[in-house]
């Protein structure tokens, strides 16, 4: 395209100056018949033509410079984007084998890289290297392998921070976590998001402040520690146990309150206080509360079903909106300002008193001891109970003493580790 305007403007003004000479009176007398000096304005035309022409020319110039100039930004700035990936890709390898050092510096440097590159090129590196960061929580905590002495914990929490923390520039947003068998106890764990996250088999310490909705605690271990404003709606807890916990403004709820899609609430809680903590619209089975305290919490649109409420302190509570409480055992428990205005239906009451004894019970066989001595001083009328069919309001027997004992002393057995794991 560039030789043909060449070619046509040059030959252009060679027909214009060629021609003129040979047919410039004729032409001038067609052009100005009536003028005198028709030969000079003839001549003016032509040079104005000219002019127009090279100014044309000029333009066509200017804009093949402006291209040149246009392909070699672009072509330095490809140039400089290879030479920014190639850079990243450097920085991510020496990143990664500053994982693999003994050095905690060098190791926080590495972790501190990998996150700069992830909110650099997000698309590219955030998936990698959160995988990347979980497999070395997983490899450096596991459970089947190491205690809590035997990896830096400075570091793990450092990676922990990284990862989940709370915050909408978080390069990690969306990602779903899987630390799976890994020991976090001694972690104190704050203002982060672990929504969705594989946390089966692990072993949990305190949380305050995090979101860990819809969260696999299968199997989970959690001891003495505490959970604190957190959100854990839709949480799975099959054979999950947690003792010495306590529990402050936590949600339990279902994370999808739909007949469909609801999880099944089972855990073991052993020694744990739960205040202001919201059990709404579960399905709770097969779980087992003992020595447990309870204050002012929710079961709005909840059914419990077969599961145990064993020698622990329920205050202000109210089961009236609770949509079904059966096949359940409360024994030995101590009740002050609750309410069973639901249908409760084969539900044991053996050796429960009215009381207030605010205290979680350590000594259970003190406990236990105790209520046999002292005799039930409560009616059915006094639990403000309805709709109560097949339910039992009797006194403790040695044998049912014996029995949540041996219960007791079965759940604070150390679980055995499954045989195998993802390291």
């Amino acid at each position: 395209m560039k030789k043909f305007w060449d070619i046509f403007l040059i030959i252009l003004v060679g027909v214009l100056i060629l021609g003129y000479y040979p047919f410039h009176n004729q032409l001038s007398f067609f052009l100005f018949p009536s003028n005198s000096d028709r030969v000079g304005e003839l001549t003016k035309l032509l040079l104005s033509i000219l002019g127009g022409i090279g100014i044309f020319y000029g333009l066509i110039i200017s804009n093949r410079r402006a291209l040149i100039t246009e392909k070699s930004v672009i072509k330095q700035g490809e140039q400089l984007e290879l030479s920014r990936k190639s850079q990243i890709d450097e920085r991510f390898k020496n990143a990664i084998e500053h994982l693999g050092n003994d050095k905690e510096p060098i190791i926080l440097g590495g972790v501190a890289e990998l996150y700069q590159i992830a909110k650099e090129d997000k698309y590219k590196y955030s998936e990698v290297v959160f995988n990347i960061l979980n497999s070395y929580i997983r490899s450096e905590t596991s459970i089947y392998k190491k205690t809590a002495n035997d990896f830096n914990s400075t570091v793990i929490r450092t990676i922990i921070t990284y990862l989940f923390k709370i915050d909408n520039n978080n390069p990690f947003i969306g990602l779903e976590a899987d630390l799976s068998s890994s020991n976090l106890a001694g972690q104190t764990i704050e203002f982060c998001n672990f929504e969705n996250a594989n946390l089966s088999f692990a072993i949990i310490s305190s949380m305050k402040n995090c979101i860990l909705d819809g969260a696999n605690l299968s199997s989970v271990e959690v001891q003495s520690s505490f959970f604190e404003d957190n959100s854990m709606r839709g949480i799975k807890t099959f054979s999950s146990r947690f003792r010495f916990i306590e529990f402050k403004n936590t949600i339990f709820k279902n994370k999808y309150f739909s007949e469909g899609n609801k999880e099944i609430f089972s855990a073991t809680f052993i020694n744990c206080k739960f205040f202001d903590v919201s059990f709404d619209e579960l399905d709770i089975y097969n779980t087992i509360f003992i020595c447990c305290m309870f204050n002012n919490c929710s079961f709005k649109e909840t059914t419990i079903i077969e599961s145990k409420f064993l020698v622990s302190n329920l205050s202000d509570i109210t089961f009236s909106e609770t949509k079904y409480l059966t096949k359940c055992d409360f024994l030995g428990n101590e009740f002050n300002n609750v309410s069973f205005k639901c249908v409760v239906l084969n539900v044991n009451f053996k050796g429960c008193r009215i009381g207030n004894k605010e205290n979680i019970y350590i000594d259970i066989e003190k406990y236990l001891l105790e209520s046999l001595e002292n005799k039930m001083n409560f009616k059915p009328q006094d639990l403000y109970l309805i709709n109560n069919i097949d339910c039992k309001f009797i006194e403790f027997t040695k044998a049912d003493s014996k029995e949540i004992a041996d219960l007791f002393k079965t759940l604070c057995e150390i679980k055995k580790l499954p045989r195998s794991g993802k390291n």
